[in-house]
């Protein structure tokens, strides 16, 4: 619960991930909560469920995007709406499963050649 997050947070002074932002509103109360007392000098990492539009002047506060990403447009999407890193979680797993490092390496390049044809069809050169 949120009470369990403010006891952790009075007794801990290393980063805090937290995981399962199931909406705005929990993403916002995340955001709340971790930088209240101005959160100085901790490094925290919000990572979100769905695509939030969710951007915060605080240097120490990143938002990962992790779930659902199946293509390079995801990618694109979830950068645009705010993330500052996105994850890709089964498509490698599976591929390790299937393939090994093999079977990871070419999910990584299919991802990578997905992800540049889709910002030349956008005019971008960069994500940044």
């Amino acid at each position: 619960s949120w009470n369990d997050l403010d006891f952790i947070l009075k007794d801990w002074e290393g980063g805090v991930m937290l995981k399962g932002m199931q909406s705005v509103r929990d993403a916002e109360k995340a955001v709340e909560v971790l930088m209240k007392d101005g959160g100085e000098g901790l490094s925290s990492i919000i990572m979100v469920r769905l695509y939030i539009h969710l951007r915060s002047n605080k240097k120490n506060l990143h938002v990962l995007f992790d779930s659902g990403i199946k293509m390079g447009s995801d990618i694109v999407k979830a950068v645009m709406l705010g993330a500052d890193a996105v994850l890709i979680g089964r498509p490698y797993v599976y591929a390790s499963i299937l393939g090994g490092q093999a079977g990871v390496e070419q999910v990584i390049k299919h991802f990578l050649a997905d992800l540049e044809i889709t910002m030349g069809l956008s005019g971008w050169n960069s994500l940044d």
